[in-house]
């Protein structure tokens, strides 16, 4: 029986464990070690209006809103996501007037203008490190939005894996690829494949040299497989 490939899940928990389930499936052993925790805000967050339209660029934010808030209170909200995985999540959790924009933060932009008012006020729930520039952007276009910090990602100090076995390194974000980047920085990775779920994801690789450097035609965990899959049977 031949080798099966290893790929490193640097996502964070808990989603790392469904992603090393979607891995396995396509037939690899997986490593789950997140390179990254997340810490929600334990400052005080004033209540968003009861009109206010969410905005959810991460898994994370909808989970610290959650955990901060009612969400009865705000389940009839009009709720906008970056992705269909952030979506589904803010349903899962009980709102029920949700919107994904299914791309980038510039997809998101794209959608409030297009489907909100000037009137509409909005409140971006977003972390410490977040990219792109929504609220800025939105301000500029004249509406009212804010940007809160809910949560925090954090580097890891330490990384444990062993690199000699890796075929694959899955990478869910710029800050995630700077974390892993610094652990590999005097590693030989030729013999490794990176696959990023964009291309800011790769960008903040910098100059380390891999076998491949696979990117996700866009930001979700079935384009990454996609990519994965068409590079296992190239």
């Amino acid at each position: 029986m031949s080798k099966r490939p290893k790929i490193w899940v640097t996502q964070t928990w808990p989603r790392a464990k469904d992603s090393a389930e979607d891995f396995k499936a396509l037939g690899l052993d997986t490593t789950v070690f997140p390179v990254l925790s997340v810490a929600f805000s334990d400052e005080n967050i004033a209540l968003p209006s009861k009109d206010t339209c969410l905005i959810f660029t991460a898994r994370n934010g909808v989970s610290a809103f959650v955990k901060r808030h009612s969400v009865m209170e705000f389940c009839q909200n009009k709720i906008i996501c970056v992705g269909d995985a952030t979506a589904g999540l803010a349903r899962d959790n009980g709102f029920e007037n949700v919107f994904s924009a299914n791309g980038t933060a510039s997809d998101v932009i794209n959608w409030v203008i297009e489907n909100c008012p000037k009137s509409q006020s909005l409140r971006h729930c977003a972390g410490k490190h977040v990219r792109g520039r929504i609220a800025e952007t939105l301000t500029e276009q004249g509406y009212d939005v804010e940007q809160v910090e809910y949560y925090a990602s954090k580097p890891i100090e330490q990384c444990n894996i062993e690199f000699g076995d890796l075929e694959y390194i899955a990478i869910y974000s710029p800050l995630g690829a700077q974390t892993c980047a610094k652990f590999l920085a005097q590693s030989d990775t030729q013999h490794v494949s990176v696959l990023s779920i964009s291309m800011a994801t790769d960008d903040a690789l910098g100059e380390l040299v891999f076998k491949k450097r696979l990117v996700s035609k866009s930001p979700d965990q079935a384009a990454m497989l996609s990519a994965l899959h068409l590079d296992l049977n190239a």
